[in-house]
C-alpha cells in the first residue's frame, strides 16, 4: 500500500510524487490530441509505429492489462491507484486541508534527510536527478499529509500527535472496507476495473499507470509484438477467421505438450501455469505473441513441405548440427580468479589451476565430481545441480568457447561413451574451470531436426516481417 506504509518521509514523498505523475498524466494524450493536427503523433496517441503500421496506446494498455493486470506488478498498481483515489475522496467529503505551513515543514524535514544522507545537496537537485517535477511531488506531498491527518481525526488523536504507519494503514483498509469493493471480470475489456463506493478506477487509469510501472524494456517488447502481429496479418488478406482461429489452437496444443511433458514443470497442467502469471486462456488466445507464433507457423506449412525443409537444412547443415545435432550433458566447478588478486578476485589464474588439479586427482566418477561441486564450485546458481552447465554441442550459445572447445574435441576423439570424461583445468573468462562429461545426445531424427529447422524459418519469416530495430517507440533511448 502506497500511503498506508511510509518507512521513510523520502520514501513516502517521493513514491506519492511517482503515482501522482502517473495520474495526471493519465489523460494526456488525449487531451494533446484535441490540439493537435489530425495525423496521429508519436507519444501523443501512438505509442509505436512503423512503416505500414501504427499503435495507439490504447491498443498498447489493453495488451498490458491482459498480460499484467493480474499479476502481482499489477496488482501492487492498482491498489496504488485505488489509495490515491480513496485519500482524495475522504479528503474532500470530511474537510481536510493542509496548510502551506505544514506542507513547507514536512518538506524542510525531507530535504534535511535527503543532505543528511548524501543523496544530494538541496531538493530541487534531488527532484531533478528523480525525474520528479516540483509542483507535482509538492501536491502529493500533500496528499501524504492528508492521509496522516485523516488517521488523526479517525482515530481520535491530537493534532500534531504522531500517526504510525501500522494505525494508517488500518484504518485505511476499514475505510475501504466500509465503502467496499467490486472487481469486474475481464476488466480490460470493460473501461472500468473496480469501484468503491462512489469512486471509480478506469482502465484508462489503470493502463497508464502499469504501463509506467512496467519494466521499460517489456512494454518496448509488447509494442514490437502489436507492430509484429499486424504485419504478419497483411502477408494472410484472405485468411478466413476460422483458419485463424484453428492456427491459434495448434498452437495453444502444441504449448500445452511442450510444458505438460517438461520433467522441470513436475505434471503442472498448462491453465494452472497461466493461472499462476496471471494468465487466463481467453487473453492468452489474443495475445499478439502467441498470434504471431501461430500465423507464422501456418505461413511455413503452407509454403515450405517436407522436401523444402529437408533442402534448407541441406543448405545450413553446420549451423543446424551444431546447435541442434550431437552433444554432451556437462559439469563444471568453477573457481573465480584473475590476473592478479584484489578485492575482487581472491586468486590467481595459476592458484586456482592448481587447486582444481588438486580436486581432479581425487574425483572417481561425475557423482563424485557432482558431490565435490556442490560445495566448491564459486558458480553458486549451480551448487544444488551438481554444477550442471547443460547440454553442450558444437554450437551452443552463452557458453565459454573454451568450455565448447573441450567438448568439441571430447565428441571427436571418443565415438562411444562419454559419461565420467574429467577435463581440465580450462581457463574462462573470469576464472578456472574443470569439467566433468555425462550423457552423450546422439544426432537427433529427421522428425526432431525438421521441428528445428521449421522453427528457424518461423523465426526469419517473422524478422522478415518485421526486424526488431525497425519500428519508432514513444519510450526515449533513456527508458530502453
Amino acid at each position: 500500500m502506497l500511503y498506508a506504509v511510509r518507512r521513510t518521509p523520502i520514501q513516502s514523498a517521493l513514491a506519492g510524487a511517482t503515482v501522482a505523475l502517473a495520474l495526471l498524466l493519465s489523460s494526456a494524450p488525449a487531451a494533446l490530441a484535441s490540439q493537435a493536427s489530425q495525423v496521429p503523433q508519436l507519444g501523443v496517441e501512438l505509442a509505436a509505429r512503423t512503416q505500414g503500421a501504427q499503435l495507439t496506446f490504447v491498443e498498447l494498455d489493453q495488451l498490458l492489462l491482459r498480460r499484467n493486470g493480474l499479476t502481482p506488478v499489477g496488482r501492487a498498481a492498482l491498489r496504488e491507484i485505488i489509495d490515491l483515489k480513496v485519500l482524495g475522496h475522504l479528503a474532500q467529503e470530511r474537510g481536510v486541508v493542509i496548510s502551506q505551513s505544514q506542507l513547507n515543514r514536512r518538506w524542510s524535514e525531507i530535504e534535511k534527510e535527503v543532505v543528511a544522507t548524501g543523496q544530494a545537496a538541496n531538493m530541487a537537485e534531488f527532484l531533478e536527478a528523480s525525474g520528479v517535477n516540483r509542483a507535482t511531488f509538492s501536491q502529493y506531498l500533500k496528499l501524504s499529509l492528508i492521509q496522516e491527518s485523516l488517521a488523526r481525526l479517525a482515530l481520535g488523536l491530537p493534532k500534531d500527535s504522531a500517526v504510525t504507519a501500522e494505525q494508517q494503514k488500518l484504518w485505511l483498509e476499514s475505510e475501504m472496507e466500509m465503502l467496499g469493493y467490486k472487481e469486474e471480470a475481464a476488466f480490460w475489456d470493460v473501461g472500468v476495473v473496480c469501484t468503491l463506493g462512489p469512486i471509480q478506477v478506469t482502465t484508462a487509469e489503470f493502463g497508464k499507470h502499469l504501463r509506467d510501472q512496467l519494466d521499460p524494456k517489456d512494454v518496448r517488447q509488447a509494442c514490437y509484438e502489436i507492430l509484429l502481429l499486424k504485419k504478419i496479418r497483411a502477408r494472410f488478406p484472405d485468411l478466413a477467421p476460422a483458419a485463424e482461429a484453428q492456427a491459434i489452437e495448434e498452437e495453444i496444443q502444441l504449448r500445452r505438450k511442450d510444458i505438460e511433458s517438461n520433467e522441470r514443470y513436475k505434471g503442472v497442467k498448462y491453465e494452472d501455469l497461466l493461472q499462476a502469471q496471471g494468465i487466463t486462456m481467453d487473453s492468452l488466445r489474443l495475445d499478439p505473441a502467441l498470434r504471431a507464433a501461430a500465423l507464422s507457423r501456418l505461413w511455413v506449412n503452407r509454403t515450405c513441405n517436407d522436401a523444402c525443409l529437408r533442402e534448407f537444412y541441406e543448405g545450413e547443415r553446420e549451423n543446424f548440427d551444431g546447435h541442434f545435432g550431437e552433444g554432451v550433458e556437462t559439469y563444471a566447478i568453477l573457481l573465480n580468479a584473475a590476473k592478479l588478486k584484489n578485492d575482487m578476485n581472491p586468486r590467481t589464474f595459476e592458484e586456482a589451476e592448481a587447486a582444481l588439479q588438486t580436486l581432479r586427482d581425487d574425483i572417481t566418477n561425475l557423482d563424485n565430481f557432482k558431490a565435490i561441486a556442490g560445495v566448491r564450485t564459486d558458480d553458486v546458481s549451480a551448487r544444488s545441480s551438481g554444477g550442471l552447465i547443460g547440454w553442450v554441442r558444437r554450437r551452443t550459445a552463452g557458453v565459454d568457447p573454451a568450455i565448447r572447445q573441450a567438448v568439441n574435441d571430447a565428441l571427436n576423439s571418443t565415438p562411444g561413451v562419454l559419461k565420467n570424461t574429467v577435463t581440465g583445468p580450462l581457463r574462462v573468462q573470469g576464472g578456472v574451470v574443470l569439467l566433468c562429461l555425462g550423457q552423450r545426445a546422439a544426432a537427433p531424427t529427421w522428425d526432431i531436426m525438421s521441428s528445428n529447422v521449421h522453427r528457424e524459418l518461423r523465426r526469419r519469416f517473422m524478422v522478415e516481417q518485421l526486424p526488431p530495430t525497425e519500428f519508432e517507440c514513444w519510450l526515449t533511448p533513456a527508458r530502453k
